[in-house]
Parts: structure tokens; C-alpha cells; sequence
């Protein structure tokens, strides 16, 4: 994604090369040319402004080549986090929540709902919070309601409802 796409979907303001493609989210001390990165604090400033970073997304201008301004840095991390996450495709008569982390390892059978909840009496559908992990199955026929996670390599059969707010696979 280049980074004027990225300042868009974050409503931030971009100083740099608005053509620059970034790969990946990465730590500050951790991170490449191709990655972007976030100073979410004063104090972490000067980390910033010495890391190999493609780009930094922070709350206010530092001495960086490229970087995105933006008014709440903690929101910008969840969003760019889920930007740059795999998911997954759902499966025939499946159907997954825009909000839901699927990994893109994870099985899914035909006619799965994640992380949806449909109030019919007031024809709106709730999207929510689930996370299934890397290496999960999940059988056919199965409804796994919002604000669920769901471990790595943890199995599902078919025809299971999973309840909002439920854990496996700890």
C-alpha cells in the first residue's frame, strides 16, 4: 500500500514520498525500508527519528523523510494493523465480519458466519471483535458470534455456536 493511501484511510496528514510502498507494520527497533512504524509517545521521538523505517506514523512532526501526522496515534496503530493483517476469503455461503481477524491459514466449512450478528426486527447487522489464529479448522454450518477468539490450532466441528465473549483454546 503507498503511503498516500495509507494517509487517507487514517485521515492523517502525509509529509513525504506519497508513492512510497510499504509491506509491513514493524517496531520501532525492528523495522525496514519497506516497513512503517509509529511514535506513539514524546519520549519515543528520537527512536523514530534514528530507525531504518520506510516511514513513521506519529501524533506530531519529527525529523523523518516520511511520515504520517495524525490526531489519535493508538487508533492509527489498531487501523494500520488491521490494514496490513491476511485474511481470509470466506467459503461458499459463508459470511465474515469486516471487523473479525481470520488468519489466512485457518480451514472454514461451508455456511459459516463470523462475528456477525443479525437483528432481523431491526434489519441491521452488528459487526464486532473476533479473532480466529493461524492453523485453526472451523466445520460446516457453524455461527461464531461477535467478540470470540479462537487460539491457533484449535479445531471446530460442524454445527457448533460459538457464544460473543467466548475463549478456546488457552
Amino acid at each position: 500500500m503507498n503511503l498516500q493511501t495509507l494517509a487517507e484511510k487514517l485521515d492523517g496528514q502525509l509529509i513525504g514520498d506519497k508513492t512510497l510502498t510499504i509491506k509491513n507494520v514493524a517496531e520501532l527497533n525492528g523495522a525496514t525500508p519497506k516497513d512503517i512504524t509509529f511514535c506513539l509517545e514524546k519520549k519515543y521521538i528520537s527512536a523514530a527519528e534514528n530507525c531504518d523505517a520506510g516511514a513513521v506514523i506519529t501524533f506530531t512532526q519529527c525529523n523523518v523523510k516520511n511520515q504520517i501526522i495524525v490526531k489519535n496515534p493508538r487508533k492509527a496503530l489498531a487501523q494500520t494493523i488491521h490494514l496490513f493483517l491476511p485474511t481470509k476469503k470466506p467459503s461458499s455461503g459463508s459470511a465474515i465480519s469486516t471487523e473479525a481477524t481470520v488468519d489466512a491459514s485457518v480451514s472454514i466449512g461451508h455456511f459459516v458466519s463470523i462475528g456477525e450478528y443479525s437483528n432481523i426486527k431491526k434489519n441491521t447487522v452488528i459487526h464486532s471483535h473476533t479473532s480466529i489464529g493461524n492453523n485453526c479448522s472451523i466445520g460446516q454450518n457453524c455461527v461464531i458470534e461477535a467478540n470470540v477468539t479462537i487460539h491457533p490450532n484449535t479445531t471446530i466441528g460442524d454445527n457448533a455456536h460459538i457464544h460473543s465473549g467466548t475463549v478456546i483454546g488457552t
